[in-house]
């Protein structure tokens, strides 16, 4: 059954939880800093899928690739950077991030 968090630690003065949201936020953040990818904010929650499933993390992101780019290049950057984003925030490694091109952006930025 899909949980909404993951317990980080137990200690003396209670117990460290991080809800599904937050990994959601980072993959968001951290995705949307590559200048080669467009992500919707009109969209957010349809934009990043996060599941936890048997205290295993995955990630689903839907992008446009801006045209002119690599997309196969551009996803896996996409895909290091959320990695290594959400580890280094949290220090929970995401067993799957699947990046889904949903089109491509035409607009010159």
């Amino acid at each position: 059954m899909a949980k909404t968090m993951i317990k980080i630690s137990d200690n003396e003065n209670g117990t460290i939880v991080l809800k599904r949201d937050v990994f959601s936020s980072i993959a968001f953040i951290s995705a949307q800093e590559d200048n080669g990818v467009v992500l919707e904010n009109s969209t957010f929650k349809n934009s990043v899928n996060c599941k936890i499933e048997n205290d295993k993390l995955s990630i689903a992101i839907d992008l446009k690739v801006r045209y002119g780019q690599h997309v196969q290049k551009t996803c896996q950057k996409v895909q290091d950077k959320v990695h290594k984003a959400i580890l280094d925030m949290t220090g929970i490694a995401c067993d799957e991030v699947d990046v889904n091109v949903i089109g491509f952006n035409f607009n010159a930025q």
